[in-house]
């Protein structure tokens, strides 16, 4: 039965796509990278409750249509999460990054590239928090000062 599956960049790829994979229960990694119509309907199918219980690897980057209310109830039921992109996503923010150091301990790779939103002290808190990433990106992200390096560098 099918564990991984790359969808990325497939643009003209919607979120009802998402609804069909959710009856393949033993999916571990979902890339759907680049499909940029991919929304908030997409989030709360892969949140639902039954949906994906095998999950740990999911990369959204580029995925601009979604808001940080979906992602925060995505994290809320999949902490178990081990690989989370988000890069390119304009709508997080520390409010996401907060959610993120607090919920998902198990994380081991995180991007926020691009995340205009994300600010030192969310990136700070989810690098002290999240004590399991391996691999942690802020490029791009405007807001992020040297001080969140003395953080990582513990």
């Amino acid at each position: 039965t099918l564990e991984e599956i790359s969808l990325q960049g497939c643009v003209r790829l919607t979120s009802l796509a998402v609804k069909g994979l959710g009856k393949c229960k033993k999916i571990s990694s979902l890339n759907l990278a680049g499909c940029i119509r991919i929304d908030d309907m997409a989030i709360n199918m892969l949140s639902e409750r039954h949906a994906f219980p095998q999950l740990m690897y999911l990369d959204l980057t580029g995925c601009d249509l979604l808001t940080s209310e979906s992602v925060l109830t995505l994290l809320h039921l999949k902490p178990w999460l081990k690989k989370l992109l988000l890069g390119r996503v304009t709508q997080m923010s520390d409010l996401v990054v907060n959610r993120v150091g607090k919920v998902c301990r198990q994380l081991e790779e995180l991007s926020l590239d691009s995340c205009i939103g994300v600010t030192r002290d969310g990136a700070k808190l989810v690098a002290a928090q999240c004590t399991k990433l391996t691999y942690l990106s802020l490029a791009n992200c405007p807001l992020v000062e040297d001080s969140v390096l003395e953080t990582l560098a513990v």
